[in-house]
């Protein structure tokens, strides 16, 4: 679905399209996997193996059910399959997850309710093609309930798969099965039981022993964390129901990574410390069960206030890294890591590097690794009031490679949602998520290289009319051998476009080598009235280049009088439009309240030209309810009402 986006009088005018050509090197805009009518959200990925990745994610475009989809990204984000159902047989799926199977295929399981709630997996190829059934393999149909599937390749083209499952009543347990490449399942029917006769709170979390088999690991209802590991037959290898990680305290959320050598490492958090003090620490376990490492597990990290949700990936040497949401601020969430060798040593600072403490709540992080002993932690980020997309690359000594505080993957004004990333195989890192810039969510990624050569980072493009000039600005977080910026121009007439009739009107030198923010302007003389469009090419000192996005500008007489238009879309969620015209120069304000006269939002406070103008209100972290806007321009004030309804 094609979306265009017009904010006439020199507001931008953003376009997203379906297919998917390229990666854009824009963080203001990425690249869309998926933007169907409805809801495309909560989106898993894996590398492809040579540069690209494949994602999968839930669709409500077909309204009367979710189904899961799939696409495959080559390295230079181009779309190779088109999109597609991984199974079109009629039930809710969701919480998909994948495995790759060795050869540029995906083996995808899903949570699908055509009956019960049960799993179901199918194999992709590289070319897209499915390989098994239309429908998928049944991995469990079991009576009850089975749900969040999780799987590691199992090395020879098929995969270990683990689910909570309450076929026993009321708790749900762990279960696990083996598939092969042939869509043939390996263990007892419907899977072996992991862990019995607890309830569980969380999906468990999954490793590959090495040997065919798995190393699971959960939480159970007694508070503790258990790990278990399922070899090539499916024979549970060590105590029954799984090793306790620490007799001391209570433990949440476990992850798990492979540690080479038959064995696994899971961190978790825990309040051995305090209730109010969460802190992280980790437990290496060899492929008998054993522990390696300080009984109770090494402390990660024992900062102060609390540590919570680790994420882990091996180190490549038998040791691991972790990365953690952390409060020690007192204030807001940042982002912290730790490295710990095959002994459990932490090999960084103590208690963790800071991987980003800007101002806002930092969360959600993943970790890739850059097959060096480092990593690219990715994470989602509020340091400007609307959620962003972030990441930072860490080396395998601790030091920080990108800019302070990360550089930004998506730097859009939306809300966002389950950033997913897998290795480029080239250092760097892929990114996807749900997205909400144009109301309905839909599924956008991103390259990040392992020079993180986006080599200026454009955070900003704008523009704005001033009689008969057009007033051209942008800004850039950062740059790197940046010679300057060609300010081009198309002129459109009579609403034809005419391709490629770009002309150069401009140029404004670039900053070189900067890690901080910088602003730059442009100012163009129109002499005739009609629209314009406007791009800019960034120009490197080496003579490579790239292009921003388009923004257009109508050139034309001044509004007669003054006014505010009726928002849209009204009712609205979580972003409406706000509409107005000035009729001469004046001081602006434009102020949304509530319905007790409380200000909620400042969205103009400067001088305006005469023009027509249109303002975007994202009240993503505002309450449901009705809200009043109203216009300020010298003597003239005008107000009205509008409903955001979530």
């Amino acid at each position: 679905m094609n979306r265009v986006f017009l904010f006439v009088s020199g507001i931008i005018i953003l376009f997203s399209q379906c297919s998917v050509g390229q990666w854009v090197n824009d963080s203001t805009q990425n690249t869309v996997i998926a933007s169907a009518p409805y809801n495309q959200a909560f989106p898993a990925i894996i590398s492809d193996g040579t540069g690209g990745a494949i994602i999968t994610w839930t669709d409500q475009r077909d309204g009367l059910y979710e189904f899961i989809y799939r696409e495959r990204i080559d390295a230079s984000g181009v779309a190779v399959w088109g999109g597609g159902k991984v199974c079109d047989v009629p039930g809710a799926q969701e919480n998909s997850s994948m495995a790759s199977d060795g050869a540029g295929g995906a083996l995808i399981a899903w949570s699908d309710y055509r009956g019960d709630g049960d799993v179901y997996m199918q194999h992709v190829n590289s070319s897209g093609a499915a390989q098994w059934s239309g429908g998928g393999v049944s991995v469990s149909a079991a009576a009850g309930t089975q749900k969040t599937p999780l799987l590691v390749p199992d090395g020879i083209g098929g995969a270990v798969v683990t689910w909570l499952d309450n076929r026993g009543g009321a708790r749900y347990e762990v279960y696990a099965q083996r598939i092969s490449g042939a869509g043939v399942t390996q263990w007892t029917t419907d899977g072996v039981v992991v862990d019995t006769g607890k309830t569980l709170y969380d999906p468990p979390v999954i490793a590959s022993d090495g040997a065919r088999g798995g190393i699971i690991a959960w939480r159970d209802e007694e508070s503790g964390v258990d790990v278990q590991r399922i070899d090539s037959t499916g024979t549970a290898k060590w105590t029954a129901n799984g090793v306790r990680v620490s007799s001391n305290g209570v433990q949440y959320a476990p992850a798990i990574a492979s540690d080479g050598a038959g064995g696994a490492i899971v961190a978790w958090y825990d309040i051995r410390n305090g209730a109010f003090d969460h802190n992280i620490f980790a437990q290496r376990f060899n492929a008998s069960g054993v522990a390696q490492w300080t009984t109770n597990g090494v402390s990660v990290c024992s900062a102060v206030y609390d540590q919570t949700y680790p994420v882990i990936i091996s180190d490549g040497s038998g040791g691991a890294i972790i990365a953690w949401i952390d409060l020690r601020s007192r204030s807001t969430t940042d982002i912290y890591a730790q490295r710990l060798n095959a002994s459990g040593s932490p090999q960084w600072i103590t208690d963790g590097v800071a991987i980003c403490t800007a101002t806002g709540n930092q969360d959600s992080p993943s970790l890739v690794s850059d097959s060096a002993g480092g990593a690219v932690v990715t994470w989602t980020d509020a340091r400007t009031g609307s959620t962003r997309i972030y990441s930072q690359k860490i080396n395998a000594g601790g030091a920080v490679q990108w800019n302070d505080n990360g550089i930004a993957v998506c730097a859009a004004v939306s809300a966002k949602g389950s950033p997913c990333t897998t290795s480029d195989n080239a250092g760097g890192v892929i990114a996807a998520w749900y997205d909400l810039r144009f109301g309905d969510a839909d599924i956008y990624a991103q390259r990040i290289f392992s020079g993180s050569t986006l080599p200026v980072e454009l955070v900003s493009f704008s523009i704005r009319k001033t009689g008969s000039s057009s007033d051209l600005q942008w800004k850039t977080a950062s740059e790197v051998n940046n010679y300057g910026f060609e300010v081009e121009r198309m002129s459109m007439n009579n609403e034809q476009l005419i391709f490629n009739n770009w002309t150069k009107v401009g140029f404004v030198e670039g900053a070189g080598t900067s890690a901080t923010p910088k602003s730059y302007s442009f100012t163009d003389k129109i002499t005739n009235d009609g629209k314009y469009r406007y791009r800019l090419k960034q120009i490197d000192r080496n003579g490579s280049f790239k292009y921003s996005q388009e923004i257009e500008v109508q050139v034309n007489a001044a509004p007669a009088k003054f006014s505010l238009n009726q928002n849209y879309p009204n009712p609205f969620n979580p972003a409406t439009n706000l509409q107005f015209t000035i009729a001469d120069l004046r001081f602006v304000e434009l102020k949304v309240y509530d319905m007790l006269g409380r200000e909620v939002a400042t969205l103009v406070n400067e001088e305006k030209a005469p023009g027509l103008y249109s303002v975007k209100w994202d009240a993503s972290n505002v309450s449901s309810g009705t809200y009043i806007y109203r216009l300020r321009a010298g003597n003239f004030v005008e107000s009205k009402k509008m409903i955001l309804m979530k």
